[in-house]
């Protein structure tokens, strides 16, 4: 009964696969069609590049957060800074100065308050709080609020240019302007990223199309292993709009994505397709051949690619998710458009047979002979050779750091970058959280709790992580007194550097420390809370909230949700590699193989520093994928010749050598892709094609040396009843 379901199935597939072969090129038409429709919903794609969305991982702690800025302000994001050299604000001239500049920026509409040593807040400048002149008297600073809120980076952008064009414009000669804060890091990173979907990405199909010429010689191929992937971007990105998605800075990824699994996937088949012209097959018949034995490996690989992407729907943050389901959509439609177009181009189209380059596919097929010699007469040293470097890779791994930190994702050099660190020295810092202290009961607080809040200010301020850090109890208690001699009024609304709730039940205590770290952020949280326990005592509770929290906490967030990820994706795509393969014995074999590029990549984190944060844990998934593919490739030819051959050294020989030549070129093409991120002026952006070169490169050996090698120590295992069947079929025959 099996075996005639499988043949119904595999004569209906054969039967579809005749009916779009026999409608020619209308297919293809449609789908160009149907790519020129989509590009009306691109217009409608929007951008959000801001660090928001990437942190909401704590839903309790968002709601918190957003409750505190509704009541006291958005603190955090809220203020760009100038920091101006060269002025002497002691000298009449130099006051003149400052003022010039503080009446260009208050034309801007976009901003609420500017604030600078000639116009302090309301009231002065809190107690401990941000300084507006350095100790030595060099350095001054002018402070802006921003209108726009947080979550739009959009609006806030335009605000920030005119805020820097104003400043600048406005200095006499002599003096320079170095700009930072939160919004202004978000804003540089934005652009980076939209030079990186622009410059980075073209720059990455130049790499790609250079690697494929060099591998065949003819343009007409390299335009045939790129079209499914040229129209299955747009058409994935036209879902995106049309789904009411945006690009965000992990989504930014997306189209690199599609590029390099889908030109994969391509190489396979017209490998297939060569090897079938070879044996003297016409254009036509070997189209078709190739079409035939590619469909189930190249579906394989895209169900597992798809399954370990949709593994990253377990995450807890919200943009971590909704990259695993875009990603999983783009990899199937790059499937999806490459299973239409690569055939057909193969077989009607007669320029793709000529001008193939002769050097680099003799060198590719030399290096897979020597891989198949190596696996199969010493498989114990490549074994042993493995081994060693996994130990040297995992105690690398031992060195990891789970961090981020703010400053580094710019680079050290980085204008902004150093801005910050200046602001940081004389000024206080920009970075840290807001504190909320109230009563455990909800009264109002008495005279004691405003001493014991004074008490844990002052503590606060003698910690040396601690730059700045200021609160509002001063106004607290003038609202305690009020409320208590009137119980029925309420504050009046008042300017958020009160800090005091209009109800008077609520103080908020405003710290700012250097860029410490995900790691010593809790450290410094943990901190926070020992201290709140031995001043604030049982009746006053402390809460721990800000956009600088949040960040750190949706690290944490982030790397649970990578292991977990990775937890999920090994049992979803375990299963289908069995389900499509049924050889229970070298689907095992290929688990080490396929985690062996993730230890060396990780290693290779730990040895040069790199630290896990997004844009890392994003590529080492993307990672798994490829070389998942690469194993169910490597499987699926030595099912093919395990039955045609029999033997098992004469099957794995042949395996190697005729998957290595589309294997080096598959992890070629896409090393050179992902180094052309090396460009990016973003150090998230660079390391992620560093890590994804090395993991690349891992599974490339993994899969050409060490899989052929465990196969042929431990052979088939539990598969003796599956070779006598096969060989019984063929017998058949």
């Amino acid at each position: 009964m099996r075996r005639s379901g499988a043949g119904f199935r595999t004569r209906t597939v054969d039967r579809i696969r005749g009916r779009l072969w026999d409608w020619g090129w209308r297919p293809q038409i449609l789908l160009l069609l149907l790519v020129l429709a989509s590009g009306l919903w691109l217009p409608r794609l929007g951008l959000d590049m801001s660090f928001r969305p990437l942190f909401m991982a704590d839903g309790e702690l968002v709601e918190k957060t957003a409750d505190f800025e509704r009541e006291f302000g958005q603190i955090s994001g809220a203020w760009v800074a100038a920091i101006l050299e060269g002025i002497d604000w002691r000298r009449p001239e130099g006051v003149a100065a400052v003022d010039d500049v503080i009446r260009a920026v208050d034309r801007i509409d976009g901003i609420a308050e500017v604030v600078s040593i000639t116009r302090p807040l309301p009231g002065g400048a809190p107690d401990g709080g941000i300084r507006l002149l350095s100790a030595d008297g060099r350095l001054t600073v002018v402070l802006a609020r921003l209108i726009p809120p947080l979550e739009d980076l959009e609006a806030r952008r335009p605000v920030i240019a005119e805020f820097r064009a104003a400043v600048t414009a406005s200095l006499p000669a002599g003096a320079d302007a170095r700009f930072t804060g939160v919004s202004v890091v978000e804003d540089v990173y934005a652009r980076e990223i939209l030079v990186y979907l622009g410059l980075g990405v073209g720059l990455t199909v130049a790499a790609v199309a250079t690697m494929l010429f060099l591998l065949w010689g003819s343009i007409p191929r390299v335009i045939v292993a790129m079209a499914g992937t040229s129209l299955a971007t747009p058409l994935t990105l036209a879902a995106m709009a049309a789904t009411g998605k945006t690009i965000t800075l992990v989504s930014s990824m997306v189209p690199t994505m599609i590029l390099v699994i889908g030109v994969a996937d391509a190489i396979h088949m017209i490998g297939a397709f060569d090897r079938r012209r070879q044996r003297g097959q016409t254009p036509s018949v070997a189209a078709r051949g190739m079409w035939r034995d590619m469909s189930r490996p190249c579906l394989l690989t895209t169900l597992t690619t798809a399954g370990g992407f949709l593994a990253l729907f377990a995450a807890g943050l919200p943009a971590i998710r909704e990259f695993g389901v875009i990603a999983a959509g783009g990899v199937v439609t790059a499937w999806f458009v490459n299973q239409l177009t690569v055939p057909f181009l193969l077989g009607r189209w007669p320029a793709v047979d000529a001008g193939r380059a002769r050097v680099l596919p003799r060198l590719l097929d030399r290096w897979s002979r020597a891989a198949a010699r190596l696996a199969l007469r010493r498989p114990a040293a490549v074994i042993a050779a493995t081994v060693a470097i996994g130990l040297v890779a995992l105690a690398g791994v031992g060195q990891l750091r789970f961090d981020q930190r703010f400053n580094d994702e710019l680079g050290a050099d980085h204008p902004v970058a150093r801005a910050q660190r200046l602001f940081e020295k004389h000024f206080g810092g920009l970075l840290g959280p807001e504190l909320v202290i109230r009563r455990v009961d909800g009264a109002l607080p008495h005279e004691a709790d405003v001493e014991a809040v004074e008490l844990f200010v002052t503590t606060l301020r003698r910690d040396r992580r601690v730059l700045a850090a200021w609160s509002g109890v001063g106004a607290w208690r003038h609202a305690v007194s009020s409320l208590e001699s009137s119980p029925k009024s309420s504050l009046e609304p008042s300017p958020p550097t009160t800090l005091v709730a209009r109800d008077g039940r609520r103080v908020a205590v405003i710290a700012r420390v250097g860029d410490l770290g995900t790691k010593a952020a809790r450290h410094f949280v943990r901190d926070l809370e020992r201290l709140a326990g031995d001043t604030l005592g049982p009746t006053l509770e402390l809460e721990v909230l800000g956009q600088w929290w949040l960040a750190q906490r949706g690290m944490v967030a982030l790397i649970d949700d990578m292991v977990a990820s990775f937890v999920w994706a090994f049992l979803l795509i375990t299963p289908l590699m069995l389900i499509g393969l049924r050889q229970p014995g070298p689907v095992l074999a290929s688990l080490v193989p396929n985690l062996l590029p993730l230890v060396l990549a990780l290693g290779f984190m730990g040895w040069a520093g790199i630290s896990v944060r997004i844009g890392t844990a994003m590529v080492l998934a993307i990672a798994l994928g490829i070389a998942v593919d690469d194993s169910l490739h490597v499987l699926a030819r030595y099912r093919q010749e395990r039955r045609a051959r029999g033997t098992q050294p004469s099957a794995l020989s042949h395996t190697v050598r005729g998957t290595g030549p589309a294997l080096i070129a598959t992890t070629a093409v896409l090393i050179a892709g992902f180094l052309s991120m090396l460009t990016s002026g973003l150090v998230a952006i660079r390391d992620m094609g560093l890590v994804a070169a090395v993991a690349l490169t891992g599974a490339l050996l993994a899969d050409l040396l060490l899989l052929p090698a465990l196969l042929a120590i431990f052979g088939d295992i539990g598969k003796a009843s599956s070779i006598r069947g096969a060989r019984a079929r063929l017998s058949a025959r």
